[in-house]
Formats: C-alpha cells, sequence, structure tokens
C-alpha cells in the first residue's frame, strides 16, 4: 500500500490501525532523532535510542569493529571512535548524492549506505516496542539546500534500511520546524515568521506568512527559503581544534603533523566539548595531558568569538540574503513578527547577540526542545499527508503550501553560448510545479539530442554553478519517425519537440518527459 492508501483506510475506519506507525526522521549531520505517532498518540514520541546514556539525540556515527565483526550505530559509536579511528564515520550525511566513499568491514560504501545503517538502527527501535508494527508512512528531513541528487540519495537510504519507497516522503527541515511551532505557540493571522534552524551541518532559514488562523485550522505559506549546508556548528568545533594545534605548538614545537591520530580524534572531542561549554560559562580550561609535558590552557568566550568573527559575519548575510530574495519581493526586518530559534547550534550564545543586531528583542523565541522539534515536525508531516491531524480528536487542520527551494532548468544554447533556462522559478508551489517547453530540433542531427535538467541552488548561480540533476538522451530521427503523423512540421528539416519538467509532491523529486 501507499500513502493514499492508508489514507483512505483511514478515512473510513476513521482510525489508525492497532499496530501502524508513522515516523518522523531528523536524520541529521551530527545527531539523528526518530519520532513516532500511532493509535494511541495525539503527539509525536521522541525515541530514546541512545542505549541507556541517556541522551536522546543519537550521534550519526557509523563503526565497524574488526575485532567483532560488529557495526555499532550512535552513541557508543561516537563514545569510542578514538578506539577505532579508521572504521568510524561520521556526519555522513555532507557527502549525499556525491562519488564520496569509505572503506569499512571490507566493503566500499557509500554516503546513502552508511546512512542506511543509521535509519534502520532507529527503525530496529520500532519494532523491538512491538515486533507487530506495520510502519505505514515515514518522513525524513532534509536541508534547505539539498539538492535533487542529495534527496534521491536520501530516499535511496531509507529503502536500503527496508522502508518501501511508496511510504517515504521528504520535507525540508525549517518547513518542519514551522508545523512543530505550530502547534504549540500561539500565531496570529497576518504574521511573518522566521524560523532559524542552525544545527551540526547546515543553516536552513524559512520565513512563512500565516493565511490563516482559527481554532481549528491553521494556513501556511513559505515566502523565501535560504541556508547554506556547510554552515553548520561544527565548523566552530574545527576552528577551536585549529586553536589547540596552535597553542599546542607555540608551547611545545610539536605541529599537528607529528601528533598521533588517536590524540588527533581526543581534541576533536575536547573541541566539541569546549564550544558546549563556552555556551554556558564565559571560560573554559582544557587540559593537554598527552603532551610529553602535560599543561592546562583556558579559552574565553570573548575570545571564541573574535575567531568565529568571519562565519558570524557569513551567518548575517545568510539572513539578510533570506530578506532580500523573498518571492514577494524584499522582505524588512520590521516586516519579521518572530524569529524561532530551532538546532542545537542555537544555544550558542553569539547567535541570539547576532539576531539581536538585526531583530527587535521581542520577536525572537526559543523552542523548548530546539534539538528535537524537526523530526516533531516531520512526524507531524506525516500525520497530515495520512488525515490524521484532520481527525476531530487532534482538533487542528494544518496547510502549508509546500513550494520549490530552487530554480530547475535546463541547458540551452542561446548565441551558441550555453546558458541556464529557467522553467520552474523558486517558490512555485509543489502542486503547480509542472512547466512545458517546446524546443525545435533538426532533422539533420545525426548525434542523439541530450536534455541536461539543471537545478540552480543560488539565484546569482551562472551555468558553472547549477547542479545537473538528470540528462534526457533523445535519437532526434527515431523521435522524429515514431511522431510524424502527429508534429507540427515547420518546414522539411526542423520540428517541435516538447519537454515537461515535473516536481513530486511526496518528495521534491524533479522528473523530465519528452512528448
Amino acid at each position: 500500500m501507499n500513502w493514499k492508501e492508508y489514507k483512505k483506510e483511514i478515512e473510513e475506519t476513521g482510525e489508525l490501525g492497532e499496530n501502524c506507525y508513522i515516523l518522523g526522521v531528523d536524520l541529521g549531520t551530527t545527531n539523528t532523532i526518530l519520532s513516532y505517532m500511532t493509535k494511541n498518540t495525539k503527539e509525536p514520541v521522541v525515541v530514546d535510542v541512545s542505549g541507556g546514556f541517556g541522551r536522546v539525540p543519537m550521534p550519526s556515527v557509523v563503526q565497524y569493529r574488526d575485532d567483532d565483526d560488529e557495526w555499532v550505530i550512535g552513541e557508543e559509536a561516537y563514545r569510542t571512535m578514538l578506539l577505532y579511528p579508521e572504521t568510524t564515520v561520521r556526519s555522513a550525511k555532507r557527502h549525499m548524492g556525491t562519488d564520496v566513499t569509505f572503506y569499512m568491514g571490507g566493503e566500499i560504501l557509500t554516503p546513502e549506505e552508511i546512512s542506511a545503517k543509521i535509519l534502520k538502527h532507529l527503525v530496529d527501535h520500532i519494532y523491538e516496542f512491538n515486533p507487530n508494527a506495520e510502519i505505514v508512512g515515514v518522513v525524513i528531513s532534509v536541508p534547505y539546500d539539498f539538492d535533487d541528487n542529495a534527496k534521491k540519495a536520501t530516499i535511496q537510504a531509507a529503502k536500503l534500511a527496508g522502508l518501501k519507497e511508496t511510504l517515504i516522503s521528504l520535507i525540508e527541515e525549517p518547513k518542519a520546524a514551522a508545523l512543530a511551532l505550530t502547534r504549540h505557540q500561539n500565531i496570529n493571522a497576518g504574521e511573518n515568521i522566521l524560523i532559524f534552524d542552525f544545527g551540526g551541518g547546515t543553516l536552513d532559514l524559512t520565513i512563512f506568512t500565516v493565511v490563516e488562523k482559527t481554532d481549528n485550522h491553521i494556513a501556511l505559506k513559505v515566502i523565501s527559503q535560504g541556508g547554506a549546508s556547510d554552515h553548520g556548528g561544527d565548523i566552530m568545533d574545527e576552528v577551536i581544534l585549529k586553536k589547540f594545534y596552535e597553542i599546542i605548538e607555540e608551547k611545545t614545537n610539536i605541529t599537528w603533523e607529528q601528533i598521533s591520530l588517536e590524540n588527533r580524534l581526543d581534541l576533536s572531542v575536547k573541541s566539541k566539548d569546549a564550544k558546549e561549554r563556552l555556551s554556558k560559562v564565559k571560560t573554559h580550561k582544557v587540559p593537554f595531558t598527552f603532551l610529553p609535558t602535560p599543561f592546562m590552557e583556558q579559552i574565553k568566550r570573548e575570545e571564541f568569538n573574535v575567531m568565529i568573527e568571519p562565519f558570524i559575519e557569513k551567518t548575517r548575510k545568510i539572513v539578510e540574503k533570506t530578506l532580500r530574495e523573498a518571492y514577494t519581493g524584499p522582505i524588512y526586518t520590521t516586516d519579521i513578527h518572530r524569529v524561532v530559534l530551532e538546532g542545537g547550534s542555537c544555544e550558542m550564545p553569539w547567535v541570539r547577540e547576532m539576531l539581536l543586531t538585526m531583530f527587535n528583542e521581542d520577536t525572537l523565541y526559543s523552542s523548548s526542545s530546539p534539538a528535537l522539534d524537526i523530526s516533531i515536525g516531520a512526524c507531524y508531516y506525516a500525520a497530515i499527508k495520512m488525515g490524521l491531524i484532520n481527525l476531530p480528536d487532534l482538533n487542528l487542520n494544518i496547510d502549508i503550501d509546500v513550494t520549490v527551494p530552487h530554480d530547475i532548468g535546463i541547458e540551452l544554447l542561446k548565441g551558441g553560448k550555453p546558458m541556464f533556462f529557467k522553467m520552474i522559478p523558486r517558490g512555485t508551489s509543489y502542486s503547480l510545479a509542472k512547466k512545458s517547453h517546446n524546443f525545435l530540433v533538426s532533422n539533420k542531427n545525426d548525434e542523439p539530442l541530450q536534455i541536461k535538467i539543471l537545478e540552480r541552488i543560488n539565484k546569482e548561480d551562472t551555468l558553472e554553478g547549477c547542479v545537473l540533476i538528470d540528462t534526457l538522451v533523445v535519437d532526434t530521427e527515431v523521435f522524429i519517425a515514431r511522431h510524424a503523423s502527429s508534429m507540427n512540421i515547420v518546414d522539411m528539416e526542423k520540428n517541435k519537440i516538447q519537454l515537461t519538467l515535473s516536481i513530486e509532491e511526496e518528495n521534491g523529486i524533479v522528473k523530465g518527459e519528452i512528448s
């Protein structure tokens, strides 16, 4: 069965099946969180998969142990990665949809295969709760600027984890956060709300307006999206780690190349710990005990903020760009009624300090569970798709106008020069994201026609900056012969060919068709 068939079953029976589970997954760069809803839950339940460590967000870490021929996932893998440095993978999400590979367990694994192990580990917990569980839908969150290849890789990871493709859907992370927000905060019609989702790997921004708000209905419309896939809190760890190496070389003349892999990983863990501590206190002492002459070094929050000034300024520019490039025209900071901070990296004090230089203090809101909201929002989206949110006992009907985050088009020759030809503009509702265009093809062309479908991540990108989604290959001679009776003949040498691009509402995947 697929989403629609299960939804019809719910409409007929008025409830979810006894053993049915719908899942929301925040498949994060640094951490992964799973939420679920069943017949007996009116709100998503977040699953603790920490293996008894009591830390709900599970580290997105996969490890292979040769001695036991065992795969270890999550908290245990993170805590023991110093013991298995060469067979531990972190942050595989950064490489989704690329040619990067990892050699582990005698195999060459792709990022989606690593991610599949994380997803399977999560899903297995559901079957531990209920051996008779039936997963009838799963929504996985993805960053705003995940390109089509990365989205396809995410779906492939879910399939490799044993989930049915017809039950898999994707949602952009800020939109998931928006859904979590609407369930627990009193928002008003006409408000413009900025979701500032700052995780370990990415910064995702979404501005949406509340089109309608009644006691039992909320309608949301996305009016701008922005962010960067390589602009997350983990970069702060790297900045601090670089500082550690400088301190060590200054005090001992030992360079980072002379430090063993195990001690480098130890320093990496210490850099992450220092970042988290400096989010709570103004000074933090770091022990460097592995050196011939051990010593202690104190790092101040003020010093840390100076080190990351370029990063802070880049963050500000990303926010400004998102406001400036709204689908409805430029938005001023005074037009934003609230800014909602999501993601674990928002706990760093400089984030709020920077936003306060742009927005009024009374517009800033911190979520009560910033690390969990994306998974919860993804689960809500699954509930909406299944028709559960519309049931009377849940007492709220949420409509969200999901939009295309990037321009979609093809490579075209203009004046003999290749260029990007936009067919589906960013900001187009998924339900309207289907555009056709007619092109002339020549009978004299002996070579197959290659149509490159492209995705333009940034509005200002030229052809060189676009991402190749797919290439449609058309044998023009065969095509013209096949359609000779119905084609509109322009002359003896040229005929029309129609290209249609569309986007699947389920997962945002681009499809191309020739007719």
